[in-house]
């Protein structure tokens, strides 16, 4: 399993709709330019899983 289907599994498990509002809500943040490097985002999780 990689990294990133470990962080996935982690997730609550959401209904058919809110999994279809949070996708529409995501193609409109990419439409209007709203995006960060996939290289940058892993760093950040990392970041995130490191005790502080």
């Amino acid at each position: 399993m990689t990294p990133e289907e470990k962080l996935l599994a982690l997730l609550p498990e959401l209904t058919e709709e809110e999994k279809d509002r949070r996708t529409r809500e995501g193609l409109a943040d990419v439409d209007a330019g709203r995006t960060i490097p996939h290289a940058e985002l892993l760093q950040w999780v990392k970041r995130l899983s490191q005790p502080s």
